[in-house]
């Protein structure tokens, strides 16, 4: 029998084949990595533990121990039936620890920017993971499959037993902070680690003594009540100040925790003591729009809240019986404010960076342009309150208002940081007129006299009354706008009037306050 061509060709074609593959060089067997080849991301001995105030994204924790490695080679079949180490499934240990503790909750634990672990833990415990397809499974790099120790770090916590049977004793029990510890399971195919971040939430817990301070209003919308961040801060001798609690203005803290709840404003921040204290807690006071003082009269610490919770009349009288000299005073022109707020806060979610504009339509209007200010407030994780601080911030910068330096007699001894008060003085043609206190000087043995640094409160301009200054220009207005003729510009006409006004003239502007009814229903704080 006489074969076709075709066939005896492709008798030829396989025979070669099959002789090519068998001569051929085996790829070189995959070598397996050892402990010391493993990247591990922040394993820093001696690095800040951070402090969470409220619900916080932890990225690049500190990795303290990692070791108890295995690895189990990942085979390839040849078409001989033979078979070749082509690499390996490696599992490890590690311990993380996150942060002071304990907290109130363990949330969410993240690799490589996905979500390996999400739940409510509220206790230390023992939690898995069982993703062996996470980093690309069988073609990619692997997964995560394995078992890990949340421990919140109780003054009763043991020694974590995983840890013992790896390291050893002496092995400290790691009391007061809030661990994770993987106990060794699969970690994927690679050396190279992925990197992590944790979610957890601290209002409650942790606090000095066990007892938190004020605990019905400590938990605001899932972050730390303002009010409540200061005074830990001031009160804790592991992290903070170490000041008594006797040293604290139990009222005032008091009335602005309340007004925090109202407001539904929690803070979701971190602190880490390579930062400066004095800066975190004037970031805080940022964020939350209030001043913290020393009150003169019991030399306690104080809050007071930067909002429109005052009757201008009832205020104080500052004017030529107490105010010495005038050291400077001036007012902003209209081309030195900003008509634009670009608030950048904490998306809940992606725990992105997200933007939040306002504008002044009355400013842009009369300056032809828009002026855009940037401003970071990271701790704010709720839109409808970015919302409201980014209408306040607008409010102080889009309008320009008085600045100054009064030198004034020992009369003005009471006088702290943030207070508020009406001030007159004919030669600025200043009358009544709200300022409030930016900084205080309270001078020296040898000079009696209080300086005290004033600013025009956006809050009191409803009630100011101004003259024609006998030293300066008459207090500005608006330029006319050629194409508004309708246009009256203007400053903020009300910060107290809670309904719409039936005919307001083009350009008018208003400070919505709390309160307000008909079409400035939930429009609180904004302009």
């Amino acid at each position: 029998m006489v074969w076709p061509v075709w066939v005896v060709q492709a008798i030829w074609f396989v025979a070669t084949t099959i002789i090519s593959i068998a001569l051929a060089p085996r790829p070189p067997k995959a070598k397996a990595a050892s402990l010391e080849d493993f990247t591990v991301p922040t394993a820093e001995e001696g690095r800040s533990i951070p402090v969470i105030f409220g619900t916080v994204r932890i990225t690049g924790p500190n990795v303290v121990w990692y070791g108890d490695l295995d690895k189990k080679p990942i085979k390839k079949s040849s078409l001989f039936g033979s078979s070749n180490t082509v690499g390996y499934k490696y599992y490890l240990g590690l311990h993380y620890v996150l942060s002071f503790g304990p907290i109130d909750e363990f949330m969410a634990w993240e690799w490589d920017d996905k979500t390996a672990w999400s739940g409510s833990r509220t206790s230390s415990g023992t939690e898995s993971i069982d993703l062996p397809k996470l980093f690309g499974g069988k073609n990619g790099g692997g997964g995560l499959v394995g078992f890990f120790d949340v421990d919140f770090g109780e003054q009763t916590q043991s020694p974590n037993a995983y840890l013992l049977s790896n390291i050893g004793a002496p092995l400290s029990a790691y009391r007061g902070v809030t661990s994770v510890v993987w106990k060794g399971g699969y970690v994927g195919k690679s050396e190279y680690l992925k990197p992590v971040a944790f979610t957890v939430r601290r209002t409650a817990a942790g606090w000095e003594g066990g007892t938190c301070w004020n605990p019905a209003d400590v938990t605001v919308d899932g972050g730390m009540n303002p009010a409540h961040i200061v005074y830990e801060v001031l009160t804790n001798s592991n992290f903070g100040y170490g000041e008594p609690g006797a040293s604290i203005d139990e009222v005032s803290f008091g009335a602005a925790a309340d007004q925090f709840v109202t407001e539904n404003f929690g803070l979701n921040i971190q602190w880490v003591n390579s930062d400066d204290l004095e800066g975190f807690l004037a970031e805080v006071c940022s964020h939350a729009g209030m001043v913290l003082g020393e009150d003169p009269t019991t030399g306690k610490y104080t809050l007071t809240l930067l909002r429109d919770n005052y009757v201008a009349g009832d205020l104080d009288l500052v004017d030529e019986n107490t105010v010495i000299a005038m050291v400077r005073y001036s007012r902003q022109g209209w081309g030195e404010t900003v008509n634009e707020i670009n608030l950048f806060y904490t998306d809940p979610d992606s725990f992105k960076s997200t933007g939040v504009p306002v504008h002044d339509l009355g400013n842009i209007r009369s300056q032809g342009r828009v002026i855009t200010q940037a401003v970071q407030f990271p701790g704010i994780r709720n839109p409808d309150v970015a919302q409201t601080v980014a209408a306040r911030e607008l409010a102080q910068r889009s309008t320009p208002l008085g600045r100054g330096t009064i030198r004034c007699s020992r009369r003005a001894w009471k006088y702290q940081q943030g207070d508020v008060f009406r001030f007159s003085w004919e030669k600025e043609g200043l009358v009544e007129v709200v300022h409030r206190v930016m900084a205080i000087r309270k001078g020296t043995l040898e000079d009696g006299s209080i300086e005290i640094d004033i600013a025009e409160d956006i809050f009191g301009l409803a009630t100011s009354v101004y003259t024609v200054a006998t030293s300066v220009d008459a207090i500005p207005t608006r330029p006319d706008t050629p194409d508004e003729e309708n246009s009256t510009g203007g400053t903020v006409l009300s910060t107290t009037t809670t309904a719409p006004p039936g005919s307001p003239a083009d350009g008018d502007t208003y400070y919505v306050p709390t309160g307000a009814t008909g079409a400035w229903a939930g429009h609180e704080g904004e302009v």
